[in-house]
């Protein structure tokens, strides 16, 4: 099993921090990649950056707005006037939806097929509880604390009295329990809807203060799961005076004239095209006006959609945008310089107070000299994600339905090639699908023996031969392995976050005999979710704490494919499902967070997985985000670590009210 190798960017790595902490807390050019990135086609990007320089250094909105062009048809019309708010108090962003436009756009039903929290709707949406995996763990938000029956089949949940909607109304326990009894009767096609309707039984209001939850079993990490935001995970409250009577799949929650969408959090979207989209401060907004927590920096949120990385990269340097997603490594070393960090660049060595300085207009490269990482100018350039990658198949499709043929790919795959290739020697192979957090480090150690009967990093051509070879598999005249004249065809889907390591994968294994491509679709991931794909790079919205989120997205119920999509949650598309793994995770539900049983558990469930390998762990994933200090400082990093600074993720308030504007 992989080990921790550097010092940096691992969240949890704190004293006792195998434990849940359930502690109330108030609140220039680019250096290319080894081999090209497959991209889409060059018409599906934009022709140039959205956010001009000229227009970025003065006033934001008239000449973004000009920028972007006209509304497209079909966009909603907003009547009202949209206030005038500087660059400096102004974060722009540019997300990860691709092809260069948003696919998301009039979708404000955060429980909608196609509705997406990261692309700014994390800003709108607060949870009963926040989760930081790199800093104080636990936070009590929309909930001030909750308390188990002597059985855990039973959870009351204390609820604040002044939180506020967005559109004025109190948010009560009656909110939660309706968000949780229409999940339970909702399509398994909703992410988690699998998941409450397996473990509750019902939920109900106890007086003006209290949500009571009641399960078909014990289940005392329900609070944890689901009504926690962490990283991506956990379940948005809806207003039940909006949803009532609404279809959870059909209703897009969206009307500009009614306000339309809106949650209990500090912004509002005020414009929204599939081009373009922002996000206004709430002045009213109830956290502030109570004095629980502050307001955020930021008076407006403007999110463009991804288009390329090079445009993106040239925007971080000319100070049109003030984070920069997730970028290959390369990207974001020749962004911040091989060891430049604050010291260099007139802040402190966190950057995380004091300003960098403004750089001379039109320098890119003094600009340049404001951006840092996570781990600033120092590998791994970022922080280790919460997302392990590895080759998922739908194993309903063969011969990936035979364990085997999965065992004799992974054998195929020389993983110290793809991280000193496709990572430039800064990645980290997994053997396993956790990432290497140190909460997790117990757990992955009890099932450390198992690797060498299962050793599912181990790279063995011969291991490959022996088992195609007991199928019935030999190579063709051109040298790939296929059976009764048909090849093992192995179409890779990715996102561009991994055109550095997909071709790099793909050549690997043509070298091994499978005819491998890899491609990036712009609507990759929804053939992923309906089932029109074969396979795919992707990660595991799972466990941070202990191993049990993980192993759900493996369990049956998240594999029943019910209209378009796969449910489950986040991440559970290859449709593997088996009664004893089930059994085990079932098992484990009835277990405590971080409780020692599942020291037990555990390598019982993973004897199974490893047999089977529903997918073929790959590296551990790091996010290689770029943040500019030229409008705006404060951002977390290895010396600062309150939170990630992914603004993708649930988590991603948490940074908004630790931004402060430079002037």
């Amino acid at each position: 099993m992989a080990t921790r190798s550097d010092s940096v960017a691992h969240p949890t790595d704190h004293a006792d921090s195998g434990q849940l902490v359930f502690r109330p807390t108030t609140p220039g050019s680019t250096t290319q990649p080894p081999l090209d990135p497959v991209r889409a086609p060059d018409e599906t990007f934009p022709t140039r950056l959205v956010v001009p320089r000229r227009m970025a250094l003065a006033t934001a909105t008239a000449g973004f707005l000009a920028a972007c062009g006209q509304t497209p048809s079909g966009s909603p019309v907003y009547r009202n006037a949209l206030a005038d708010v500087p660059r400096h108090r102004t974060l722009h962003l540019m997300n990860g939806s691709m092809p260069a436009r948003f696919t998301d756009t009039g979708i404000g039903n955060p429980y909608h097929y196609s509705a997406s929290h990261q692309t700014g709707h994390a800003a709108m949406w607060e949870p009963l509880f926040y989760f930081s995996a790199f800093g104080v763990g636990l936070i009590p938000w929309l909930a001030h604390d909750f308390v188990y029956n002597g059985a855990s089949d039973e959870v009351r949940v204390r609820i604040r009295k002044d939180a506020v909607w967005a559109d004025g109304k109190p948010f009560t326990p009656r909110d939660v329990a309706f968000t949780i009894l229409t999940l339970a009767d909702a399509s398994t096609s909703i992410p988690f809807a699998a998941d409450v309707r397996a473990q509750v039984k019902d939920a109900f209001t106890d007086g003006d203060q209290h949500v009571v939850i009641r399960f078909k079993a014990p289940s005392p990490r329900f609070v944890f799961d689901f009504l926690t935001f962490k990283f991506d995970t956990g379940l948005k409250i809806l207003p039940e005076h909006v949803f009532r009577g609404k279809s959870l799949i059909e209703f897009d929650f969206h009307d500009p004239d009614a306000g339309w969408p809106f949650g209990t959090g500090p912004y509002r979207i005020s414009r929204w095209t599939d081009t373009w989209k922002f996000l206004d401060r709430r002045e009213d907004y109830w956290g502030a006006r109570t004095e629980f927590t502050t307001m955020p920096g930021p008076e407006r949120i403007v999110m463009v959609p991804y288009g390329d990385e090079n445009r993106l990269a040239m925007g971080m340097t000319r100070g049109e945008f003030d984070h920069s997603w997730t970028v290959l490594h390369s990207t974001a070393r020749a962004l911040v310089g091989e060891g430049v960090d604050g010291a260099r660049t007139g802040g402190t060595l966190d950057g995380a107070y004091a300003p960098a300085g403004k750089p001379k207009a039109g320098t890119a490269l003094s600009e340049r000299m404001a951006l840092m990482t996570y781990s600033f100018g120092r590998a791994p350039y970022g922080n280790i994600d919460w997302w392990p990658l590895s080759l998922w198949f739908d194993t309903r499709v063969a011969p990936f339905d035979d364990p085997a043929i999965r065992w004799a790919i992974s054998f195929a795959i020389d993983r110290r090639r793809l991280v000193d290739i496709g990572q430039e020697g800064f990645g980290e192979a997994t053997p396993l699908p956790y990432p290497n957090f140190r909460a997790l480090e117990p757990y992955l150690e009890a099932v450390k023996y198992r690797l060498w009967e299962f050793p599912s990093n181990r790279y063995a051509p011969k291991e490959t031969t022996k088992r195609l070879a007991q199928r019935g598999f030999r190579r063709d005249p051109e040298g790939y392995w296929a059976r009764d004249g048909a090849r093992v065809r192995i179409p890779i889907l990715g996102h561009p976050q991994w055109a550095d390591m997909g071709p790099v994968l793909a050549e690997l294994l043509r070298r091994e005999g499978f005819d491998a491509t890899y491609d990036q679709p712009p609507d990759w991931l929804d053939r992923i979710r309906s089932g029109r794909a074969t396979a795919w790079i992707y990660g595991h919205g799972g466990s941070i704490v202990d191993p049990h989120f993980t192993l759900t997205l493996f369990h049956s119920r998240n594999a029943i494919v019910e209209g378009a999509s796969a449910g489950g949650a986040g991440g559970s598309y290859s449709r593997w499902t088996d009664k004893e793994f089930d059994g085990i995770v079932n098992e484990m539900e009835q277990v405590p967070v971080a409780d020692r049983k599942m020291l037990d558990l555990f390598p019982k469930a993973m004897d199974v997985w490893l047999r089977d390998l529903p997918n073929i762990p790959l590296v551990q994933s790091f996010h290689h985000n770029v943040m500019s200090q030229v409008y705006w400082v404060g951002w977390p990093s290895i010396l600062n670590p309150y939170a990630n600074d992914a603004f993708w993720h649930l988590t991603w308030p948490l940074v908004l009210r630790k931004l402060k504007p430079v002037r």
